[in-house]
């Protein structure tokens, strides 16, 4: 069996880094992600990049620093944006989720 692969979405990254788990307090957290990455486990999209590197701050640092390993960043392919679809249309059919974080969840990618 294969480990499990995760995508991270941008809030993965601002989040922790807003709260709980800022650089200065936690290198940790970014070093385990990183190590999450080499293991081949963790990754993150072009798009997230994008919407994260438009901001001045400690994450588009972080991003950006040279020892970053690009192949964390993965393209936007037609299969991804199938699977996006898939998982949109999962979110929409769950009658436990509010409209209201239906319609944050559908405009996180845009």
């Amino acid at each position: 069996m294969s480990s499990p692969r995760f995508l991270l979405d941008a809030n993965c990254f601002i989040e922790p880094h807003n709260t709980f788990y800022p650089f200065c307090y936690a290198p940790a957290f970014w070093d385990a992600l990183i190590h999450g990455h080499r293991a081949g486990m963790v990754f993150t999209l072009d798009e997230v990049e994008k919407e994260i590197t438009k901001q001045v701050n400690e994450v588009k640092k972080w991003i950006e620093h040279e020892n970053f390993p690009r192949s964390f960043i993965l393209p936007t392919t037609v299969e991804t944006v199938r699977k996006y679809a898939e998982i949109q249309k999962w979110a929409n059919e769950q009658t436990n989720f509010s409209p209201a974080a239906k319609k944050a969840f559908a405009d996180g990618l845009r």
